[in-house]
C-alpha cells in the first residue's frame, strides 16, 4: 500500500513502470459485529468522533507535563475515554457495550498502525512523524510489491540463502562473512530489519558504540500478521462497495484478531481477501497453526455473508504470515515506545560507522519510519552519501599519490644525479628546480623513470583491493616509449581502471625479478603464474602471453651478453621519459 501518493518516491516508479495505481475506497467502511451483523451507523459514527477528539487531547496532555514523559498511550487514552465517554449521551447498557467495542476497534487500528500494544507505546513521541505524512490518496499498485523488487533488482547480482553472520570492519574496507564465504568490498551498507540488529544476529568487529548500541535498544519492533486468501470469484461487493470492511472482536485482549479485511480485487488480478491481526492477536496468530486461523477467518466471512444469501466458498490458495517469528525479520516495523528519546533514535541508528558501514531502512528514517517509501528514501540517501564520501576519498587519496610521486621523483632524480656526477644538470638553471631531472646520457636507460615505476608497480602489486590488470605487450608499444632494444627489458603495462590512466613500466630482467621477490614469488614465472583468473578479470587468456614475454626476456638477454656488441644502441634522451611520465 502506498500511505499518500503526492511526492512519494514509490507512486514516481510506479508511473514510470507504466503499473496503474488503484485509490483505496474507504468512505464508508462497514463495521461488523462477532454475529455478523453490522454495526449501528449512529453510535458507529459517535465513537468515531470521540476516538479523534481524544488522540487531539492527547496531545495536548503531555504538553508542559514532565510527568508524561513516561506516560503509554494506552494510559492515555484509556483515561480520557473514562473521562469523556459520557457525551456520547447514551443510555441502554448494550449501547455502552457496543460503544467500548467500537473504541476497541479503533484501539487495534492504532496498535496495527504501530505495529505494537498500545501500553508499549510512548505517549510523548508515538506521532513525532506526523508532520511528514504524505498527501494524497492511499492506493495499491497492480501486481503488489514484487513488481518494484524486479524492476530495481534487474541485473543486480544477489547471493540467496547466505545468512550474514558478521561484518569486519578494517581502515581500508569491510569483509562481510556469510556461513560458506566473505565478501570483501570498500564499504557496506546494512539494511536489516531493527528486529535482526536487536537480537544481536549479526556480530559487528570492531563492536557498534554503546551510542548506537543503546538506540537499537530503545527503539521498538513490533508485530502484526496477515491471512491472504485467494478466491475463485470475488462473492463480495468489487463494484460499488469499498474496498476495506471491519470485524468487532468480543474480547477486549484480542480486538485486534482479524479486525480488518483488505479486498485486493480490483488490482491483484484475481479475487484475493487480506484479513489484519494486531496487537495481542498478531502474536496469538503465530501460536496458531495455518490451517486454524484459515478456519477463524472463514467463519467470519460466513457468519457476515452467509446471512445475506451469499456463498463463502473454500478458499484455492491461503498463505499465513509469521512476521515476529521469521529469523530474518524477528518482527514488522519500528516504532516509539516508552522510554525512546524521540525521533534521534532514528538519526543515532542512521548513523555510518567509521565511513565504512552505513545503515539504511525505514528503521533510520525520522520522518517517514514503518512505511516502504521510508525505507526507500533511506536506500537513495545512503548512496548519494557513499557517493560523496567516496569521491571525496578517491579525491584526497588521488591528491596524496600525486605529492608522493613527486616527492619519490625527487629523490630518485638526486640519487641519479649523484651517480652521473658531472653529465647532471638542473633543468632551469640559475634557479632552484622544483624537480631535479637528469641529463641526456648515451646508450643508458634512466635508473630514475625505472626505479620510479618500480615503486608505483609495487603499490598496486600489493594493494589487495584492486589487483592490477597486467599484460605483456611490448609489440604494440614499443614505439610509445622509442626503445629500439628491447632484448634486456621487459615492458609492464597495468591497464586502467575508471578514473585512472594506464601505467606503462619498462623494467630490466634483474629489476623486474627483484620485483617478483618483493611480492613473495620466487621467480617471474611464479609470479606470472600465481595471477589468478580473478585478479586478471577478462584478461586471463594474457597470462600466458605474460609468462612468455619473461622467459622469452630471459633468453633474449642471454644471447645478448654473449653477442653485444660494446658499442651501444641509441636511445631516448632522459627528458623523454620525464616527459612522459608526467603524461601518465
Amino acid at each position: 500500500m502506498l500511505t499518500g501518493i503526492d511526492g512519494n518516491p514509490l507512486a514516481v516508479i510506479t508511473t514510470q513502470m507504466r503499473i496503474p495505481l488503484w485509490k483505496i475506497k474507504s468512505d464508508k467502511s462497514p463495521l461488523y459485529l462477532p454475529d455478523g451483523s453490522q454495526a449501528d451507523k449512529e453510535i458507529d459514527e459517535k465513537v468515531e468522533t470521540l476516538y479523534n477528539q481524544i488522540l487531539e487531547q492527547s496531545s495536548e496532555l503531555r504538553t508542559g507535563v514532565e510527568w508524561t514523559s513516561h506516560m503509554s498511550l494506552a494510559d492515555a487514552l484509556e483515561t480520557l475515554w473514562e473521562t469523556h465517554k459520557k457525551t456520547l449521551g447514551l443510555t441502554k447498557p448494550e449501547d455502552w457495550k457496543l460503544a467500548r467495542r467500537l473504541f476497541d476497534w479503533h484501539l487495534a487500528n492504532l496498535e496495527f498502525a504501530n505495529a505494537s500494544l498500545l501500553k508499549n507505546i510512548s505517549l510523548m513521541y508515538w506521532d513525532q512523524d506526523d508532520p511528514h505524512d504524505l498527501p494524497g490518496a492511499h492506493c495499491f499498485a497492480a501486481g503488489l510489491n514484487g513488481q518494484w523488487i524486479r524492476e530495481l533488482t534487474k541485473h543486480v547480482p544477489i547471493f540467496y540463502n547466505s545468512v550474514v553472520e558478521r561484518v569486519k570492519r578494517f581502515h581500508d574496507g569491510v569483509q562481510v562473512v556469510t556461513p560458506d564465504r566473505v565478501f570483501a568490498a570498500d564499504a557496506v551498507v546494512v539494511t536489516v530489519p531493527l528486529g535482526v540488529l536487536k537480537r544481536e544476529k549479526i556480530q559487528f568487529e570492531p563492536p557498534l558504540s554503546m551510542r548506537k548500541k543503546t538506540a537499537i535498544k530503545r527503539l521498538g519492533f513490533g508485530n502484526l500478521n496477515k491471512v491472504i486468501m485467494l478466491f475463485e470469484e470475488a462473492f463480495w461487493d468489487t463494484d460499488g462497495g469499498d474496498d476495506i470492511f471491519g470485524c468487532i472482536n468480543a474480547s477486549q485482549e484480542m480486538r485486534g484478531e482479524n479486525y480488518m479485511f483488505y479486498s485486493y480485487a480490483g488490482v491483484a488480478g484475481g479475487a484475493q481477501l487480506t484479513a489484519l491481526s494486531s496487537g495481542n492477536a498478531a502474536y496469538e496468530h503465530e501460536r496458531r497453526p495455518p490451517e486454524e486461523n484459515a478456519k477463524k477467518v472463514l467463519d467470519i466471512l460466513r457468519k457476515i455473508f452467509e446471512p445475506k444469501g451469499i456463498t463463502v466458498p473454500p478458499p484455492y490458495h491461503v498463505i499465513c504470515t509469521s512476521w515476529g517469528g521469521d529469523p530474518l525479520a524477528h518482527g514488522a516495523y519500528s516504532s516509539m515506545p516508552v522510554g525512546s528519546i524521540g525521533g534521534e533514535d532514528y538519526d543515532i541508528l542512521g548513523e555510518t560507522v567509521g565511513g565504512r558501514v552505513f545503515f539504511a531502512g525505514e528503521a533510520t528514517n525520522r520522518k517517514f519510519p514503518a512505511t516502504m517509501h521510508g525505507a526507500f528514501y533511506t536506500g537513495l540517501w545512503t548512496a548519494a552519501n557513499l557517493d560523496a564520501v567516496f569521491s571525496e576519498r578517491s579525491a584526497k587519496k588521488r591528491r596524496e599519490m600525486e605529492k608522493q610521486r613527486d616527492k619519490m621523483l625527487e629523490e630518485l632524480a638526486s640519487q641519479n644525479a649523484a651517480a652521473l656526477g658531472d653529465h647532471y644538470r638542473p633543468k632551469r638553471p640559475g634557479r632552484p628546480p622544483k624537480r631535479k631531472e637528469p641529463a641526456t646520457t648515451t646508450g643508458v636507460l634512466t635508473p630514475a623513470v625505472i626505479e620510479l615505476r618500480k615503486a608505483r608497480l609495487e603499490m598496486l602489486f600489493n594493494d589487495v583491493n584492486h589487483p592490477p590488470h597486467i599484460v605483456a605487450n611490448s609489440g604494440a608499444l614499443k614505439g610509445i616509449l622509442g626503445v629500439g632494444d628491447w632484448s634486456t627489458h621487459t615492458l609492464i603495462f597495468v591497464e586502467a581502471r575508471p578514473g585512472e590512466e594506464p601505467i606503462y613500466a619498462l623494467i630490466d630482467s634483474r629489476t623486474l625479478l627483484r620485483l617478483s621477490q618483493n611480492v613473495g614469488a620466487n621467480s617471474l614465472e611464479v609470479l606470472a603464474a600465481s595471477l589468478s583468473e580473478d585478479a586478471i578479470g577478462p584478461h586471463s587468456d594474457k597470462i600466458q602471453s605474460f609468462h612468455d614475454a619473461i622467459v622469452e626476456s630471459r633468453r633474449h638477454s642471454k644471447v645478448q651478453a654473449r653477442t653485444t656488441s660494446s658499442e651501444p644502441k641509441p636511445t631516448k634522451d632522459a627528458s623523454y621519459y620525464l616527459d612522459l611520465l608526467d603524461k601518465l
